[in-house]
């Protein structure tokens, strides 16, 4: 069993049909729902629930077995994730993307737990989450990516890309060719910050290097 805060994610579960054991209300609380129902007593909720300043319903649902469809063709895979809230995160960008499960290695955080619950947002009721080693996903293309190991990518930009010339380290606002702008002072000084302007007239704003390779 494992547990759900707040009526929104307790409803979700229940529209994809998980089990639910009990359900928990604060003082004033109430849900519509054909399950066996305690009232607590007031501040029992803040003593029970892992946050700091707990929604009024809390529920206890059955754990069921989950498995990746028969003709799986995108599938997620985190391997050794510990932190519950990227979990969540990733079971949740894993349904927008359309994968048809998340796959979680040994060693990573339990998918039940109440942070990854409430970061899923509810897509944990709705994508299957399995745990499997990365020798058992065969038969699948692996296109990976760390954030710890690897090139950046502006390694492989042509070196007339005005990206790789940002890596060379900030010139002076001398040579930049400009006066720099105090925003703050201006402000408390009562006068308005000046802007770098086209000459068409348009504010000129800065762009990220992935902008400028797209120029």
């Amino acid at each position: 069993m494992f547990v759900v805060e707040g009526l929104g994610l307790l409803q979700q579960a229940v529209d994809a049909g998980w089990s639910v054991e009990a359900v928990y209300l604060s003082p004033g609380a109430s849900v519509d729902l054909d399950v066996d129902q305690y009232p607590l007593a007031p501040n029992v909720m803040e003593r029970v629930a892992s946050t700091e300043s707990p929604q009024p319903v809390l529920a206890v649902l059955s754990m069921r077995a989950t498995e990746l469809p028969s003709e799986t063709t995108f599938v997620i895979v985190a391997d050794r994730l510990a932190d519950p809230g990227n979990a969540g995160t990733i079971i949740r960008s894993a349904e927008a993307s359309g994968a048809q499960g998340v796959v979680l290695t040994p060693g990573s955080v339990d998918p039940f737990n109440p942070k990854v619950v409430r970061a899923s947002a509810g897509s944990l009721f709705r994508v299957p989450v399995v745990e499997a080693t990365l020798e058992s996903l065969s038969g699948f293309r692996r296109l990976g990516t760390s954030s710890h190991r690897g090139d950046l990518y502006t390694d492989r930009l042509p070196r007339s890309c005005r990206c790789r010339r940002r890596q060379r380290g900030p010139r002076s606002r001398r040579q930049r060719g400009h006066r720099s702008v105090d925003h703050h002072s201006a402000r408390r000084a009562g006068r308005k910050p000046q802007r770098r302007h086209g000459r068409d007239g348009a504010v000129i704003r800065s762009r990220s290097p992935a902008q400028h390779c797209l120029r």
